[in-house]
């Protein structure tokens, strides 16, 4: 995903160096298709570099928040352990596992640091949940017998790619039905999963 963004930018800056050429200026055809494709990657392009400005705002010790697509997830992180920032980031961490790597070998970076990455599902961090819990655990409930959950929701669809603008950017258009910007859909599958998996463990002794 980040290395298809670098040839996006990597288009973007041919493309503006392409406007600025007399024989593409004379081609009135040419220069409009380049002019309408300078124009779809202008809104991508000026927040491509964003979070630098946002993290050099910060002090050193200072905690980023690290809240958008997961597709730049790592990209973000890696920068603010270089910057020498504690991080807060929310699940998706990375949407292929190249992206993970990079997570992963930022974590290390940060250890080197003393650098803390804390890391959603935001529900382990939650007081009242654990409060709620022990209150299971000292027999409040009694003997708990069965426990079911379900999902409800009315699903997601993304329809066919429509092909009258960049997909790259189509796709991050809609991060939580699209699996190249963020894999949103399938984590909050898995994850509320996981994490009731967790709390029967945690609050039944018969799972242990």
């Amino acid at each position: 995903m980040l290395e298809r963004l670098e040839k996006v930018k990597a288009r973007f800056e041919e493309i503006t160096a392409l406007l600025a050429d007399p024989s593409i200026v004379g081609d009135q055809e040419r220069f409009r298709q380049l002019g309408k494709e300078h124009s779809d990657l202008t809104p991508l392009m000026k927040v491509f570099d964003a979070y630098r400005k946002a993290i050099d705002c910060l002090r050193p010790g200072d905690v980023v928040l690290c809240t958008t697509h997961a597709a730049f997830r790592p990209r973000h992180v890696e920068y603010a352990v270089e910057k020498g920032m504690h991080v807060f980031m929310e699940k998706t961490f990375a949407p292929d596992p190249g992206g993970v790597k990079r997570i992963l070998r930022a974590g290390e970076a940060a250890e080197k640091k003393n650098l803390k990455i804390a890391a959603g599902v935001m529900c382990r961090h939650s007081s009242a949940r654990q409060a709620l819990i022990q209150k299971i655990r000292d027999g409040a409930m009694g003997d708990i017998q069965l426990i079911r959950a379900y999902r409800m929701d009315d699903g997601y669809r993304m329809g066919p790619f429509p092909g009258n603008e960049n997909e790259l950017l189509w796709q991050i258009r809609r991060p939580v039905r699209g699996l190249v910007a963020s894999c949103l859909h399938l984590c909050r599958q898995l994850v509320p999963r996981s994490w009731f998996r967790q709390l029967l463990r945690w609050c039944c002794s018969c799972l242990e």
